[in-house]
């Protein structure tokens, strides 16, 4: 297909009729409005639509089953008008279950920094646990006094032996307490030994304790864990009630769904031009649907609104609608798109481009069982899952690879590694016996990438040089296009040239014949230096050194070709690889030697190495097929750099509509 010419457009109507205007808009997603002003402040809906996602996030959390919108499961289908039924009985309670998971949210936290300190303290009044006496037990008389220490497990000890040894001093350990490196002590001590008590408090670094009146430690862990239990039973109290508003989780997502398209056309409406009493929309509309936009507009507001067709400014550039054949080329519009969007200029490249990448990832990958998984797993996720239209083209490019992968590696003989003499006889080709297996084929194979590299580079660098030759046409058609039949016919004699160059090489040593001659080749040549230099130099010597220098191209189209050895060396590595993981579990099952054993491990060996082999084949397969593209075939003719069209439409994050 190709980019689709677009109608710039105007809509004029009174202010009372806006808002239906821009809903009718956004709800056939044909028109990419223009900005006649930007938005001076944030819309009052963006709080509320961060309320909502930080609600939906939370509660997914607490939902018994795995959330629905997340991958694979794709989002909620249900019918338009059970979707507007869904909000409107969701809005009388929809404040109610955002506060009351905010309030439980906010206050789950809290809870979660009082229990950490509650742990804190109950882990330290658990060295109060025998403590004998309470506060009031240690009031001092006329003759003695108590003193509460503090102090490390080693000094607990020292302050013992001390006590022990010297039996003049009028001080006694009445309880001792150590707890890991903590220890406590309780002295009692006569008064004339307060100058001692100090120099043992000194001598053992502890640190005097006073207690509070009324102050009772051994009773402070069953304190810290009475509040811990309290602090558990809120907590409890509150999960419960966000596992109930789970049940409010689809309401939130299509309430959140209706927000986001609600602030896309509140801020559409915003950037429109405005008065009073009218307003005035402008935007682009492919032409194929102008007639389909004008009647819709006309049915809905009759002549209330005016629709008309008008001319862009002098040099304004419209934006860039491209559309390819649905499930056939619009899959890789994904690769495109990650490249660019192509400009009004441009040729839209997905077309041509698509069955080169399906072939190099055909080869890259290379493996007939690689590709059945990689197949098995596209039409999965197509057809058991509910996700927008872009999301199901994604899946479709899934499976064009797996197909690719599959016929590439038929071509290569890639079936998990194993070798003729290991696979079964209906993978062989006819008239094979199992005494000759090791010198048979596999069914449809053409390349022995082991046995003959040198083939598969031929044919790698043969199918860079075709697509070299069409990214060229590609060029020459794009100047023609435009005008430009200078440049169209240098792109021209480029194709001719490198043709001759290759139909000789083939015809004169592949082939063993010589229906070309080299004065073919030369011609073309010729046409390159003659033509380019007419068109660009001046003069009969300026012309032709201007076309002779047009031959450095040559030097960029070879490191183009010598580039498609990846699609070798991609392939030999995927059935390297997976030959290795067979070999290794071959190995592994001799080592263990016990036979149930033996099997379990080889086979979860063999399950693990191929699913790594799968992973990173498929993904240097995809990275360098876009490589290839990007580099190599879009560099000859696609520039890139345009404004995509962007329609206004509802945004649907969560829900789809059945038709």
């Amino acid at each position: 297909m190709a980019i689709l010419p677009l109608q710039k457009i105007r809509i004029m109507g009174l202010r009372a009729e806006q808002s239906a205007v821009m809903t009718t808009l956004q709800d056939r997603a044909l028109v990419h409005l223009e900005a006649h002003q930007e938005l001076t402040e944030p819309h009052h809906s963006d709080a509320e639509i961060a309320r909502v996602a930080h609600a939906i996030t939370l509660l997914e959390g607490y939902t018994d089953a795995m959330p629905e919108v997340t991958f694979p499961e794709g989002k909620q289908v249900v019918t338009r008008r059970e979707y507007e039924k869904r909000l409107t009985a969701f809005a009388p309670k929809r404040e109610e279950v955002l506060s009351s998971t905010e309030d439980a949210s906010e206050r789950l936290s809290r809870l979660a920094v009082e229990q950490d300190q509650t742990e804190k303290e109950r882990e330290a009044a658990r060295i109060w646990e025998s403590f004998p006496a309470t506060a009031a037990d240690l009031q001092p008389t006329a003759q003695t006094a108590y003193q509460l220490l503090q102090l490390s497990d080693r000094h607990l000890e020292a302050l013992q032996e001390t006590l022990e040894a010297d039996t003049t001093l009028l001080i006694s350990l009445l309880w001792g307490q150590a707890r890991g490196r903590q220890a406590l002590a309780l002295l009692l001590y006569h008064q004339s030994a307060e100058k001692q008590l100090r120099d043992i408090i000194a001598a053992t670094e502890a640190q005097a304790i006073t207690l509070e009146p009324g102050d009772a430690p051994a009773e402070r862990l069953s304190q810290a864990e009475k509040k811990l239990q309290r602090l558990a039973e809120e907590q409890r109290e509150l999960l419960q009630k966000l596992q109930q508003n789970t049940y409010y989780l689809e309401d939130l997502r299509f309430y959140a769904d209706h927000l986001t398209s609600e602030k896309a056309l509140h801020e559409a409406a915003a950037r429109a031009f405005q008065s009073e009493r009218v307003f005035v929309l402008e935007g682009w509309v492919a032409k194929k649907n102008e007639a389909t936009l004008r009647e819709a507009l006309r049915e809905g507001f009759g002549e209330g609104v005016i629709f008309e067709a008008i001319a862009p400014a002098e040099g304004e550039k419209p934006p860039v609608l491209t559309e390819n054949k649905k499930n056939v080329t619009e899959p890789y519009k994904l690769i495109t798109e990650m490249y660019g969007t192509p400009s009004a200029a441009d040729i839209d490249p997905t077309p041509s481009m698509t069955p080169f990448f399906f072939i190099s990832f055909g080869l890259c990958l290379s493996d007939v069982g690689y590709g059945i998984m990689l197949l098995l797993l596209g039409l999965y996720l197509k057809h058991k899952t509910t996700h927008s239209d872009d999301w199901k083209q994604i899946f479709q490019l899934l499976v064009y690879c797996g197909i690719g992968a599959l016929l590439g590696g038929i071509a290569v003989g890639g079936y998990f590694g194993i070798t003729p003499a290991q696979a079964p006889l209906f993978l062989l080709e006819r008239g094979c016996d199992a005494a000759a297996k090791a010198d048979c084929s596999f069914i449809g194979q053409f390349i022995d990438p082991m046995g003959s590299p040198i083939s598969f580079l031929i044919i790698a660098c043969s199918f860079g040089m075709l697509q070299l030759m069409w990214g060229i046409g590609m060029n020459a058609y794009k100047h023609f296009l435009k005008g430009d039949r200078r440049d169209g016919i240098v792109s021209v004699g480029w194709v001719l040239t490198l043709l001759m160059l290759v139909l000789t090489v083939v015809f004169q040593y592949v082939l063993g014949t010589a229906p070309f001659n080299m004065w073919y080749l030369v011609g073309a040549a010729a046409l390159v230096v003659f033509t380019g230099g007419a068109l660009k130099g001046s003069g009969v010597m300026g012309r032709f050194f201007s076309g002779l220098l047009g031959f450095a191209d040559v030097t960029s189209y070879l490191s183009v070709v010598l580039s498609f050895s990846r699609v070798m060396a991609l392939g030999m590595a995927t059935g390297v690889v997976a030959f290795a993981m067979n070999l290794t579990a071959g190995v592994l099952y001799d080592v263990v030697g016990v036979p149930v054993l033996a099997h379990l491990i080889a086979v979860a060996f063999l399950i693990f190495g191929h699913l790594l082999n799968f992973g990173l084949s498929m993904f240097s397969a995809f990275v360098h097929s876009m490589r290839l593209q990007f580099i190599e075939y879009f560099g000859q003719f696609f520039a890139g750099g345009g404004r995509a069209f962007a329609p206004l439409q509802k945004i649907r994050k969560y829900v789809l509509f059945s038709s």
